[in-house]
């Protein structure tokens, strides 16, 4: 008879797991789903702004919200250094070049000539 209790035992405790799992599933499903409403709410004041700005025939202002935000700019930066930034993080790398500071390979990318080390922050002078 303890067999049986045992057997029930070891049942019901993995009933137990199997639902804190799918709790846990669901719970997970839930935070994703809003962060991806989020996700889109912030894309549609950007498309909003980009719409507006092209209507109204403005340059667009890549350092204010909701721009900075979704390029990954930190607050204050001025429209030059967003663009600088956009500019350079869709650059198409051409190769890579030694850090004469510390030896890393520095991406060498299309139309910037002066790299920045990730490592130690030297510059570089480039050619392409």
């Amino acid at each position: 008879m303890s067999d049986f209790f045992d057997r029930h035992d070891r049942r019901h405790a993995e009933t137990r797991a199997e639902i804190r799992s799918l709790n846990q599933g669901v719970a997970d499903g839930m935070l994703s789903a809003a962060e991806l409403r989020q996700q889109v709410e912030a894309l549609q004041r950007v498309v909003m702004q980009l719409v507006w700005a092209q209507v109204r025939g403005e340059p667009l202002a890549l350092h204010e919200e909701p721009l900075r935000t979704w390029l990954g700019l930190p607050q204050g930066v001025t429209a030059e250094q967003a663009l600088d930034r956009l500019r350079r993080s869709q650059a198409k790398v051409l190769g890579h070049s030694a850090c004469p500071s510390c030896g890393a390979q520095v991406q060498d990318k299309e139309g910037i000539t002066d790299e920045g080390c990730p490592w130690c922050g030297a510059r570089l002078q480039t050619e392409r």
